[in-house]
């Protein structure tokens, strides 16, 4: 501002001193000189407040951005805990569901807590009479060994009665491990128990007899193997009969191997080797199956087990059709196994929240597609032999036909 009254004082003085002297030849370079230094004074400040504002604008966009990124986080925390609460609803729902299957551990607890309190108190008792009448006997003579002894023998009783409240007491806690491991599985490894507690499997089935013998298991079974634990009469049911079925193939492949002992001589070392890594490929998968409780997806398995394994047979049979299962052994097998390790793992977790559900599933439905894959290579395979009995069976009626024994080689009845 006070630059521009500078510039009018000046433009003012030079109009003056051109009417006082009558002489206008500067007058003209005075004024335009002081407009333009006018005009560039208000540019500058009209430049300035266009900067001040587009500045302004653009820390009001900020705040508004953050804003809008803190609504966004705030709006994301909520959908998490909504959804992490509706998972765990949905967990206990599930597990009051199958609440049923398992007996209240509170009372064996509470007979443990008892037994261990009692104990301690019997305990210390006993101990200061053992230690008044062991002082009287060394004091007065041989008249407290009676009462000695007796004392000491309960003392010894009411350790006794502690150690077995204590065992009690670690006995109910085990059970409430275990029962949170099933969670709503109607069945589970033994194995996979032994990993989760950290006990020894011969620790972990004697466990389970004792537990499923007093009843804390309502519908408890342990396999003939003892390697599942079954909480259902059906799942026990379905396990009895897959097993009855695993050992009628293993008589037959038994018989099999009896019947023509010698199958592998025609067989060169790289035939040999890759059935024998097919073969490996088949017992992995048995054993993954074995981990899995879920009675539906072992039985999904099993068919795949089932499959392969005839297929690898008829191969051992049939050398000419061993070339075409290299896609078999590079990528369909070890897709099959890595997916059955994905699965019996997700499947031991202990919390099965809705990502492990949904992983389970997507594999679920990819064992599907796997079996319907080998049940069409097991038929491609036999193929062959179809088509020769066709062609067989086409001989035998055109030459019985001529023998004249038959009315015709595929032809109808009707030869009018």
């Amino acid at each position: 501002m006070s630059q521009q009254g500078n510039i009018g004082d000046q433009i003012r003085d030079a109009v003056q001193d051109a009417i006082a002297n009558q002489d206008y030849t500067a007058l003209r370079q005075t004024v335009e000189q002081g407009i333009n230094a006018a005009t560039d004074a208000i540019g500058r400040g009209l430049a300035s407040a266009q900067q001040a504002a587009q500045q302004k604008a653009v820390e009001g966009n900020a705040r508004q951005q953050a804003d809008a990124r803190k609504r966004q986080q705030a709006a994301m925390m909520y959908q998490q805990r909504q959804q992490a609460a509706m998972a765990r609803r949905q967990q206990q729902e599930a597990l009051n569901a199958v609440k049923w299957r398992f007996a209240k551990g509170g009372s064996t607890k509470a007979a443990g807590v008892g037994l261990a309190f009692g104990g301690t108190v019997l305990g210390l008792a006993f101990a200061g009479g053992a230690v008044t009448t062991l002082v009287g006997t060394a004091l007065v003579g041989s008249g407290f060994v009676p009462v000695a002894a007796a004392m000491l023998a309960l003392l010894g009783g009411s350790v006794a009665m502690l150690v077995a409240g204590v065992r009690k007491i670690g006995f109910a806690d085990r059970f409430l491990k275990y029962k949170r491991l099933l969670g709503t599985n109607q069945a589970c490894d033994v194995a996979t128990l032994s990993r989760m507690t950290g006990r020894s499997r011969d620790d972990v089935v004697k466990d389970l007899k004792k537990m499923i013998s007093a009843g804390m298991f309502t519908q408890g079974h342990l396999n003939a193997s003892e390697t599942q634990l079954m909480v259902t009469d059906e799942a026990y049911s379905q396990c009895v009969e897959f097993e009855r079925r695993q050992a009628e193939q293993e008589k037959m492949r038994r018989l099999t191997r009896e019947a023509t002992p010698d199958a592998d001589v025609r067989l060169s070392r790289e035939q040999q080797q890759l059935l024998a890594k097919g073969n490996a490929y088949v017992e992995r998968i048995r054993a993954i199956n074995g981990q899995i409780p879920d009675p539906e997806i072992t039985r999904k398995i099993h068919q795949i087990e089932t499959v392969v394994r005839k297929i690898f047979e008829y191969a051992g049979q049939h050398p000419e059709v061993i070339g075409d299962l290299q896609k078999l052994m590079d990528y369909y097998l070890p897709t099959t196994v890595k997916l059955l390790d994905a699965y019996a793992d997700l499947d031991a977790q202990p919390v099965q929240g809705e990502n492990i559900a949904s992983a389970k599933h997507e594999i679920e439905e990819t064992l599907d597609v796997l079996s319907v894959a080998f049940e069409r290579l097991l038929d491609s395979i036999f193929k062959d032999m179809t088509w020769d009995v066709s062609t067989d069976i086409s001989v035998l009626h055109t030459v019985l036909a001529q023998e004249g024994l038959v009315e015709g080689a595929f032809e109808g009845k009707d030869t009018k």
